[in-house]
């Protein structure tokens, strides 16, 4: 069974939090003020690590975006896996720098836990100079990621992927806002909710302004099965030949 299976049965019983690796460079200036590294040193320069929990939305196949479907799984597929981020996050600023990832995922109904490395790219709105669809930004593309309506592809997870309450969240005070300038929890200012019905409308503009996509191109993928004696580790490599190819090995621990 391919690490694809196993991922898309992971996100339909919802098992769909994991924990995202990658490195920052950015310079302790750089970090907005209440974020822990603003004003520290940054080890001399040097890059450091950084990890967060993300959801992961959907695991989508080129060329068109579609879902890849359960049943039926053509293990020759090259998917992207997409999670949402605010485009006022830190990680959008660390991605642009260095888009290199490594993703750790426990699916516990099933006991497997994969490792996935690869290239992560964010999918902003689209602004004046790009094309209508919108690009990724500030990032060289890999062929596969290349004539692909991602402005869509944004647009359709924000209305059917995200619930009313989680859409009100990119409304709210940008990344290192002082808590005093917001005293009341909610602020009265601040929605709580983006319903179906305010499509449209300004807030529900304001937000998309600040929604984008956590684009994955994995490489390597590490699946490890410990409901099995003894336990079982495969390494699926993809193949650099964008006909979605993967190398298989396998090996008991």
């Amino acid at each position: 069974m391919s690490w694809i299976r196993s991922a898309q049965g992971a996100l339909k019983r919802y098992e769909n939090v994991i924990q995202l690796a990658s490195v920052s460079s950015l310079a302790s200036s750089d970090f907005p003020p209440g974020t822990g590294e603003a004003g520290q040193d940054t080890q001399n320069g040097n890059p450091n690590p950084r990890v967060r929990s993300i959801v992961i939305r959907d695991l989508l196949s080129p060329p068109s975006l579609t879902s890849l479907p359960v049943d039926n799984l053509d293990e020759t597929e090259h998917p992207f896996i997409v999670s949402t981020t605010d485009t006022l996050s830190l990680k959008v600023s660390e991605l642009a720098q260095d888009a290199t990832i490594e993703l750790v995922w426990w699916i516990a109904s099933t006991q497997e836990q994969l490792r996935v490395r690869g290239r992560a790219y964010i999918v902003g709105p689209p602004n004046g100079s790009e094309d209508a669809e919108g690009s990724l930004r500030d990032q060289s593309l890999p062929p596969a990621l290349n004539h692909i309506k991602w402005e869509h592809t944004r647009l359709s997870i924000f209305e059917n992927k995200i619930g009313p309450a989680l859409r009100a969240s990119w409304l709210r005070p940008i990344y290192g806002t002082p808590k005093a300038s917001y005293p009341s929890s909610p602020a009265a200012s601040l929605p709580e909710k983006l319903p179906d019905s305010e499509k449209g409308s300004k807030d529900w503009l304001r937000a998309l302004e600040r929604f984008a996509l956590v684009v994955i191109d994995p490489e390597v993928v590490e699946r490890l099965e410990l409901a099995v004696v003894p336990n079982l580790r495969t390494v699926e490599t993809r193949r650099k030949d964008d006909k979605g190819r993967w190398d298989k090995e396998e090996w008991v621990l």
